[in-house]
């Protein structure tokens, strides 16, 4: 068995929010744990930059390029996310926001930020983490500066 970080999901059968702890473990087969890696890997990611900002680091600087990377694809045309809203039950807990870029031929590219970094913090996935109660909007940005929004309540 192995034992998941604190990790809130919503229960679609029984209409409610389940939270997962190492002291409430979830069996997890073989066959889950592919699915699980990438989502571990982001996790792991974001709290070792959580850290290294909490002891006084900086977020690592992005290099410039004239007039801008050179990528394929269309302009998008429209951005939404998979929550407007949503509520982590305490600090710690971690969500997915999935970002969908229309046309799917248009350029994939999403920069994430938060309004409020010291509530939640959000890494370059769309990977949301609580860290004290109160409230923050994550914004994600196409290239051509479209946004959508989603409003995290982070609970205590």
């Amino acid at each position: 068995m192995i034992r998941l970080p604190l990790i809130e999901y919503w229960d679609d059968e029984n209409n409610k929010p389940v939270v997962v702890s190492t002291a409430n473990p979830l069996p997890v087969t073989q066959t889950d744990l592919q699915s699980l890696q990438l989502l571990w890997i982001k996790i792991a990611d974001l709290e070792s930059r959580l850290e290294q900002l909490e002891n006084g680091g900086t977020e690592p600087e992005q290099p410039e390029q004239p007039g801008g990377p050179e990528i394929p694809g269309e302009p998008p045309e429209s951005i939404t996310l998979n929550y407007t809203e949503t509520t982590l039950v305490e600090p710690g807990v971690v969500r997915q926001l999935i970002a969908t870029v229309l046309p799917e031929t248009a350029i994939q590219t999403v920069e994430w930020s938060s309004s409020d970094a010291s509530t939640v913090k959000v890494d370059q996935y769309g990977l949301i983490m609580g860290i004290k109660p109160g409230t923050a909007t994550i914004t994600a940005k196409t290239v051509n500066n479209l946004t959508a929004t989603c409003v995290v309540t982070v609970k205590g």
